[in-house]
């Protein structure tokens, strides 16, 4: 029975991905491999191929192919341990017209220069400690993928964003230090015939002498959606999320009323100057906001709901804020010295697992004008502990639930893969609980996760 099982799950997955035919793995380094350079593997490669570069010292590159570029050796865990050194520019430029999780991989290197990485199509950044002046990590006209970087010291902005015209995930980074932003966007007038994300995940921004994520409004209505769950957001000089009106740049802290949606969950706002300032159309749930210097909210209005959340003693206001004083807590939240709950943290139990919000978009940012109807939150009795959701990063004493049991049935069995299988290719909000590994999107990942959890 075991072994039917086992054949049935691996031709399912081969019908839903099967693998390139003639990908091919190509070798990179000093002496004895295929090639001695990078830019040499990529000229031979093919779509599709894996190009592993082994430790060592190689120049930048220009990569205009839908290829996966590797370290032999990496450390995922803390990507400032990478031995291959890239000491030269990384420019993504492929042309391509594949989705923005689809695209080019660069993984596990030390990339060292002035602008180390340009993204001008999408692409996949993973586990690289990326140093250097300028900014860091500039995305230009594109979406893709940023996860698990040490990114720090930029000259600018850690990663910087311009006219964004696919999804976007910036995700597990530790973004230390920049020059002004921690992450900086300009929300130019692109037209998009479909609305897309930027969502912004898992992170620790600290440290940045403006903002941890500062947005250009432009004074338009993009149609565009952001979402900020379970990033850190520590002693920043100026902003956690700061909104600036039109193309201004120059941080002042006057909170703009950006009309785009902007969800705000499950963060954790320590020792800024300031939370959150701007925001006509945002919804801000399930936060901790603790000891900000200046003020822990301005000007979060319009259509804005702010509920379930917890500050250090009364909320820090400017401007007018739509709080909900019914849900609005109080008192030190017992964080440790990894900003988690402690015993006996007030945030305990108290957030909400599902919550829906519906706004209208006017359609002069591209696409058909229409009332958009969101899960904010959508968690399921095994992604959390105890009667409710806590407050901040992440659940105090971790989620016992069984990794891919996507129904809450207390098993991971057939009928989780396929509620993942029927949500393949999903947005990765409205089928969250398929997004078994909170990458963003509902893939190939997430399939081989449950399999190999229904096999063991």
């Amino acid at each position: 029975m075991r072994k039917k099982l086992i054949l049935a799950l691996l031709f399912l997955t081969s019908l839903i991905f099967p693998s390139p035919i003639y990908a091919a793995t190509r070798t990179v380094c000093a002496t004895g491999c295929q090639y001695s350079s990078i830019a040499g593997a990529i000229t031979a490669s093919a779509q599709d191929d894996t190009i592993s570069v082994s430790e060592g010292a190689y120049n930048g590159f220009i990569l205009g192919k839908k290829v996966t570029i590797t370290a032999a050796n990496f450390d995922a865990a803390d990507p400032t341990k990478n031995t291959t050194n890239i000491n030269g520019q990384v420019i993504i430029d492929t042309g391509g017209s594949w989705a923005w999780d689809q695209g080019p991989i660069v993984r596990g290197f030390h990339i060292n220069a002035v602008g180390p990485v340009n993204l001008k199509s999408p692409a996949t950044i993973e586990y690289n400690y990326i140093t250097g002046g300028g900014d860091h990590v500039s995305i230009s006209g594109s979406g893709g993928i940023i996860r698990g970087n040490r990114i720090q010291n930029a000259g600018d902005d850690n990663i910087d964003i311009d006219n964004q015209s696919k999804n976007l995930l910036i995700e597990n980074n530790y973004l230390l230090n920049a020059g002004e932003e921690g992450i900086e966007m300009r929300q130019q007038p692109s037209t998009m015939s479909q609305r897309i994300d930027v969502i912004v995940r898992g992170n620790r921004i600290e440290g940045n002498p403006s903002d941890g994520f500062q947005i250009m409004d432009y004074g338009n209505f993009s149609n565009r959606r952001y979402i900020f769950d379970r990033n850190l957001f520590i002693n920043n000089s100026k902003g956690g999320i700061a909104i600036m009106p039109s193309n201004i740049t120059k941080e002042d802290l006057s909170g703009a009323a950006m009309p785009e949606p902007m969800y705000v969950v499950n963060n954790t706002f320590v020792g800024n100057y300031a939370g959150i300032a701007g925001g006509a159309n945002a919804v801000v749930i399930n936060n901790i906001f603790s000891g900000q210097t200046g003020f822990d909210l301005k000007n979060v209005n319009g259509k804005s709901e702010i509920k379930y959340n917890l500050f250090l003693a009364t909320p820090k206001l400017q401007g007018t804020n739509n709080l909900n004083q019914a849900t609005t807590f109080t008192g030190n939240p017992l964080l440790t010295s990894n900003y988690t709950l402690s015993q006996g943290s007030p945030a305990i139990d108290i957030g909400i697992a599902t919550y829906q919000y519906s706004y209208v978009y006017d359609g002069s940012g591209g696409g058909t004008a229409q009332t958009f109807t969101d899960y904010v939150i959508n968690l399921a009795a095994g992604q959390y502990n105890g009667l409710a959701p806590d407050l901040g990063i992440g659940e105090y004493g971790g989620v016992s639930g069984k990794t891919g049991d996507v129904n809450s049935d207390g098993q991971v069995n057939i009928y989780d893969l396929s509620m993942v299988v029927a949500n393949f290719n999903k947005t990765p909000i409205t089928n969250a609980k398929t997004d078994v590994n909170r990458d963003g999107v509902v893939n190939l990942a997430d399939i081989r996760l449950i399999i190999t959890n229904i096999l063991n």
